[in-house]
């Protein structure tokens, strides 16, 4: 496995692969219909992912005992989202 850090953008560019990815799984977990907006509202720059998924789960007010027990499940999911869309292609 290969893990990149690229905190200011210009090595590596996703087009919004990890957005994508988070809103596709909790949008499936929790069955949310503002999944796409509380997503947009979390600025994800400077962050790491478990922080922009505490964030998500905050504006979509889903209870924290509920996702800590779903937590697991959530990161199993969201790296295979991840990888699927990853390997679409996108012209950006």
């Amino acid at each position: 496995m290969l893990v990149l850090f690229d905190v200011d953008g210009t090595l590596v560019d996703t087009a919004g692969a990890g957005r994508r990815a988070f809103v596709e799984v909790f949008g499936e977990m929790f069955r949310n219909a503002g999944v796409e907006e509380a997503a947009l509202s979390v600025r994800f720059q400077g962050k790491t992912d478990p922080i922009i998924i505490d964030e998500i789960v905050h504006n979509l007010r889903i209870d924290a005992n509920e996702f800590e027990d779903r937590r697991g499940e959530f990161w199993e999911r969201y790296v295979e989202a991840l990888g699927e869309i990853l390997a679409r292609p996108d012209p950006r």
